[in-house]
């Protein structure tokens, strides 16, 4: 069964997501890559009955293929797109290639050239697909390989649906990564993540919140409070200018920090951990490795910081 993520259930699993982070981090500290990936892959490489190439997950791509179509029959229309992050050579998108509408777009980044070039073969032989950006990289640098490479890449808030199947464990900051995922999709675009597990098939549908609901509800509430906050005694005598801007706040908040040409960001730190980070982001943490200037991150109140968590 698909599960959503919503704000209280990301409350709810943290607790159980730390865990898992403290257990897996025991498991591999002191191991050099090599051996991290080798026995990160042996526990999951299953047999499997159809004689199929053995990958991470293989013996579930058939729990969660009917989901995966049930994802793209109600988040892709005719002429959508979807983007294939950490694609592979295809073999998982061909069990669904089908069931995807008349000349959806087909966009992957993959870092194996080998196994992005039998994708592209393959979305060749499917008429009724159109095959987009094709990136050879690794996610964490997907933003700076397209730039080298002249690869275009979509657009934020372009995507119908982006899968993440198997691969949200090759990006080094989790967080990060997935919050990057979620700017490609259009408002009510869906990101498919599926999450191997040793012993059974474990598949999460994580659907984006309405994205663009909740914009609105943001800037009316910024316009609501500005004025307050402009008014607070601590602003007293100094000259305020007041923006508000759309789009991933880490990255406004270095846009405007480098076209204002500022000497000093302050940002507040918040309480939030585990899934409930993922989903939401650490904004302060992504200001601090973009931003060309100081950053001050400021702790929240303690009682501010536990009604975050």
């Amino acid at each position: 069964m698909p599960i959503q993520i919503d704000r209280k259930r990301a409350e709810n699993l943290a607790p159980q997501f730390d865990e898992a982070l403290e257990l897996v981090r025991n498991e591999f500290e002191g191991l050099d890559p090599h051996r991290q990936y080798r026995n990160a892959f042996a526990r999951l490489l299953k047999p499997d009955p159809l004689g199929r190439v053995l990958m991470m997950g293989t013996d579930q791509r058939d729990m969660f293929a009917p989901e995966l179509r049930r994802a793209i029959e109600t988040s892709v229309p005719s002429d959508g797109h979807i983007l294939d992050f950490g694609a592979g050579d295809g073999q998982t998108f061909a069990l669904v290639a089908d069931s995807v509408p008349q000349g959806t777009r087909v966009s992957i980044e993959e870092p194996n050239p080998e196994y992005l070039a039998n994708y592209r073969a393959f979305l060749k032989t499917k008429a009724h697909l159109r095959p987009g950006m094709a990136l050879a990289a690794e996610f964490d640098e997907i933003d700076a390989a397209a730039e080298r490479s002249g690869e275009k890449l979509p657009p934020d808030g372009s995507i119908n649906l982006g899968l993440a199947l198997h691969m949200i464990y090759f990006v080094n900051d989790l967080p990060a990564g997935v919050t990057r995922m979620v700017r490609f999709l259009k408002a009510g675009g869906v990101l498919f993540v599926v999450v191997t597990d040793e012993t059974v098939g474990y598949t999460g549908l994580a659907e984006a919140m309405p994205i663009a609901e909740i914009s609105e509800q943001l800037e009316d509430s910024a316009e609501r409070e500005m004025p307050d906050l402009l008014g607070c005694e601590d602003l007293r005598g100094l000259q305020v200018e007041e923006v508000i801007a759309h789009g991933d706040a880490a990255a406004e908040i270095v846009r405007v920090a480098n076209e204002r040409e500022v000497d000093l960001i302050v940002i507040s730190s918040h309480g939030r951990t585990g899934l409930g980070r993922i989903i939401f982001g650490s904004t302060a943490e992504a200001v601090v490795r973009h931003a060309r200037c100081p950053v001050l991150v400021v702790k929240p109140p303690p009682e501010e910081e536990e009604g975050e968590q």
